[in-house]
């Protein structure tokens, strides 16, 4: 019997990038990983992340789609103190282990809230596709969620 895989192209809104660089301000190589819409131009997100940090070098970079299901309304309220935060909102990526009903493996990438909970990644997986059975969920990576740029107007 021939399986079809599900197909969660265009379920995938964000992309993170996941950038090394040289921090000239602390003296080392540094990796972030970086949540942008998809239509973000990846020049633009790498300026971005150039302006929020200061003096750095971009080494390499690159990228892949993932679900995106973190509220920028449920970021953290960026203080005074650090600049970084008008830039950046801190998210968390998940990976997601399921299977569908005809046995086909699937590893969702997921990026969800600090805040979030299984339930609350088990509802988003679900409303992607009801064929899919949740086996797991691992958190993988701190990330930086790109803020809205109306914030940092006032910088």
């Amino acid at each position: 019997m021939l399986q079809t895989r599900i197909n969660f192209s265009r379920q995938k809104n964000a992309t993170m990038l996941t950038v090394r660089f040289f921090s000239n301000k602390t003296n080392t190589i540094l990796e972030r990983n970086l949540i942008v819409d998809q239509e973000d131009d990846r020049q633009s997100v790498l300026d971005y992340l150039a302006q929020s940090l200061g003096e750095i070098n971009i080494l390499q970079y690159s990228s892949k789609n993932v679900l995106c299901i973190a509220e920028r309304s449920r970021l953290e309220k960026a203080g005074g103190t650090h600049r970084l935060e008008h830039f950046w909102g801190d998210v968390i990526s998940y990976i997601v282990e399921c299977v569908d009903k005809s046995g086909v493996h699937y590893d969702l990438h997921v990026i969800g809230n600090v805040d979030s909970d299984d339930e609350e990644i088990m509802r988003s997986i679900n409303q992607v596709s009801d064929e899919l059975s949740i086996i797991n969920i691992y958190e993988y990576k701190d990330c930086w969620l790109k803020r809205e740029d109306i914030l940092l107007q006032a910088l």
